[in-house]
């Protein structure tokens, strides 16, 4: 299998239309199609408007990331119980938005 290097997405906000969800124009003035949802059985705008919702989600989950690693340090360093709690909502939220952004931009946030 040809991995392909994933760029950047499409800047937010993004916002569901019935079954297809739009970014911002392009440089002449146009939305951009983000993506269309199939309206099976009936989940087609339930569907656009979760992935309209991707471009904060993802940056909630950036700001969680960030409050996580401070919590963990300090829940660390004072043998705190609820560390190991910490740690796996840690390991959840990277994992969550290792599936959105590829590892070599995730390494660079936490530089």
């Amino acid at each position: 299998m040809i991995e392909h290097e994933m760029s950047e997405h499409t800047p937010g906000p993004w916002r569901a239309e019935q079954c297809a969800v739009y970014g911002p124009g392009t440089p002449k003035g146009r939305d951009t199609c983000i993506a269309a949802a199939i309206n099976h059985y009936g989940y087609g705008r339930a569907n656009a408007r979760l992935i309209a919702a991707a471009p904060n989600m993802l940056a909630a989950a950036r700001e969680i990331d960030r409050l996580l690693l401070v919590i963990e340090s300090a829940v660390r360093n004072a043998d705190h119980p609820h560390w190991e709690a910490v740690v796996r909502a840690l390991k959840a939220n990277n994992a969550a938005i290792g599936l959105a952004v590829p590892p070599h931009q995730r390494q660079e946030e936490h530089q």
